[in-house]
């Protein structure tokens, strides 16, 4: 089977034709167990589609479980309702058609009990054979029907996470080729040669861990004498409890950010003894309810395990992925191109929210941000002639496991003014639909009137400019800014800026408003946003947006924080200039260096102003911006999507 997808892959880099890497391993995971149970995958790699509608059916079905199992009388009103029952016409689907076919085709032609390699259908038969009172026809359809469904929904779920995860971090792709080689193994890679990559199985722990495939509540009958659990709570005899795997998932034992996809957390770090790490292992282990435990645990979890380590090792042993647009739930799009032995990739070095820093490397020590970036990581965009170009999505939601905030919707940057034709040709690339810029009309004349070769207003064909000022008649331009906000160079700043951004907030309600009427009305047309940098305005307002999805405080400040490294260059020159001013209220250079800063304590400390003296994101946006509740909940439900957080 690996060698079958294996051929899809090369033929997708021979054709050069983008490829939906999500739908093929849904695909491969389906096509497997058919094989391991009837003896032959069902055509799934073969056809290039879901065959049966197996894939699309069982997504509908694991949608309605996970509602019904947390409200049982919902079920009863539904599709146990007598009435409904009554009208209901009863249609065997295409794939129990299938099923009896094969069964059929067993009982006509039965495996020899010497072979090698025997069906679970043909061990189906013999228990039916020899246990008739237990086991009969119909028996034998549900044992092949379960087997088939159990065994390709959490494969495929997360066999399609791995991939996501693993296309958008290059360097994670490289990581592993490197343990591949190392083992100098065969191709397709035996599971023997699996057990010496550490960093694979991190990966695939992971995974495991923070798939949500089977996210289920799976009722166990309270004893009769009653339970007492741990923090001293009693649960009363002949109850129904179920733990929740969501809320298992961030359990303390898995470190810090339990929320972020980080496969490091199941290595050894750097400096953590043999025994210190076994038992933190160890107590991982102890709570992972993927496969549960005891005499509850799946059946089937090693056959998951062979499967999912020697695909995942084979593939990043022969190809690399490439992204070629955002990933979405179900479309990850990808460039296949075939190893030639090197790497081309390098971890980023810089601290930002996305990044998967491994415990044993990462430098716990303050790190300076270089100014001489290529940001071609995410999440910047390199667009040429805009500076501090990038989405804010992708970020993990803290009120929903399983979900981040949307990719490929929300831009932010400095304004687009020294933007190039091949800029342009990038910008349009993306998708976006409108531009919102929240400059003033007074320092967009000062630009027409003093920097002939930056254009005020760009001029991008098939991008509209809606004009959203945060301050209609004051001008907010890097220079003037510099007079008006001097005081955030006392002190260590953070103060001022607190103040500066608080007004932000009093200020810009109307021209916020805007933005979140098109993330509440149009949230298939993704935006950008702008003020002079990019850095301030902008980011109040990535800031409440952010917010809204339900990313954490530490999420927004780290979010506001990558300023630092997004203007790059542009920042120095720009305080070369203040400095050679030096009548702008700010004479030293390392005044004039903090307030053109973007540090993640300024952020924090608006985002306390926000709870304090807005009474949170919520009320805000409800008294300054004229949101109602509904409206809140919408913008909540389009601000996120169900993909991992990157």
């Amino acid at each position: 089977m690996i060698d079958k997808l294996s051929n899809v892959l090369e033929d997708s880099m021979k054709a050069e034709k983008t490829l939906n890497i999500s739908s093929w391993c849904h695909y491969f995971a389906y096509d497997t167990i058919m094989r391991v149970t009837f003896g032959h995958p069902i055509g799934f790699l073969e056809n290039g589609k879901d065959m049966y509608n197996l894939i699309e059916n069982q997504a509908r079905h694991v949608a309605y479980v996970r509602i019904v199992t947390q409200f049982p009388k919902l079920d009863f009103l539904l599709k146990k309702n007598p009435l409904y029952l009554t009208f209901k016409t009863h249609k065997e689907s295409p794939f129990f058609v299938f099923a009896k076919s094969k069964i059929r085709e067993q009982l006509a032609n039965p495996e020899s009990e010497d072979a090698s390699q025997r069906t679970l259908l043909s061990h189906f038969l013999y228990a039916k054979e020899r246990y008739p009172e237990i086991v009969d026809d119909t028996q034998v359809r549900l044992y092949c029907s379960t087997n088939t469904l159990a065994g390709s929904l959490s494969p495929s779920r997360v066999l399609d996470l791995i991939c996501t995860w693993l296309v958008q971090n290059p360097w994670a792709q490289d990581r592993l080729y490197e343990e591949v080689c190392s083992t100098k193994c065969s191709f397709p890679v035996p599971l023997s040669a699996t057990m010496e990559m550490p960093f694979l199985e991190g990966v695939i722990k992971e995974s495991y861990r923070l798939h949500h495939g089977s996210d289920i509540a799976i009722e166990r009958r309270v004893p009769d004498e009653g339970l007492d659990l741990p923090d001293g709570r009693h649960l009363p005899g002949h109850m129904d409890a179920a733990i929740s795997s969501p809320s298992m998932r961030l359990h303390p034992i898995y470190g810090e950010n339990p929320r972020e996809y980080n496969p490091e957390r199941w290595m050894r770090a750097e400096g953590e003894s043999e025994q210190a790490f076994d038992e933190r292992r160890a107590a991982m282990d102890r709570i992972d309810l993927t496969f549960s435990q005891g005499s509850r645990a799946c059946i089937g979890k090693s056959f998951t395990h062979l499967e999912i380590f020697k695909v995942v090792a084979s593939l990043m042993g022969e190809f690399k992925f490439e992204a070629v647009d955002a990933p979405k739930r179900f479309s990850v799009p990808v460039k296949i191109i075939r190893r030639d032995g090197n790497i081309t990739t390098q971890r980023p070095t810089e601290k930002i929210p996305t990044s998967r820093e491994t415990i044993a490397s990462t430098d716990s020590s303050p790190q300076t941000h270089s100014t001489s970036l290529p940001l071609q990581f995410p999440p910047f965009i390199l667009i040429d002639g805009v500076p501090n170009f990038r989405g804010i999505g992708g970020y993990p939601v803290s009120t929903r496991p399983g979900y981040s905030v949307r990719q490929n919707f929300i831009f932010r940057s400095a304004h687009p003014g020294r933007i190039t034709p091949g800029g342009i040709s990038k910008l349009q690339s993306l998708g976006i639909t409108v531009r919102y810029d929240l400059r003033s009309q007074p320092e967009i004349d000062e630009i027409r009137e003093k920097y002939p070769d930056v254009q005020p207003v760009a001029e991008i064909p098939g991008i509209p400019r809606n004009f959203i000022p945060v301050y209609r008649d004051e001008n907010y331009s890097p220079e003037r800014h510099a007079e008006k906000y001097a005081d955030v160079a006392k002190g260590d700043g953070t103060e001022g800026f607190a103040q500066a951004y608080a007004r932000i907030l009093e200020h810009g309600g109307e021209a916020f408003a805007v933005v979140l009427r098109h993330v509440r009305d149009s949230p298939d047309k993704p935006f950008m946003i702008h003020c002079a940098i990019g850095k301030d305005r902008t980011g109040v307002l990535s800031a409440l947006l952010l917010k809204l999805a339900g990313a954490t405080d530490e999420v927004v400040g780290r979010e506001f924080a990558l300023t630092e490294i997004g203007l790059g260059e542009w920042k120095q020159q720009m305080v070369d200039k203040l400095a050679a001013m030096g009548d702008r209220g700010l004479k030293k250079r390392e005044a004039i260096e903090r307030m053109l800063s973007a540090k993640e304590e300024d952020m924090l400390a608006c985002l306390r102003i926000l709870d304090q003296r807005f009474g949170g994101v919520e009320e805000y946006v409800k008294k300054y911006c004229s949101m109602t509740a509904d409206d809140v909940d919408i913008l909540k439900r389009n601000l996120v999507s169900e993909v991992p957080a990157l």
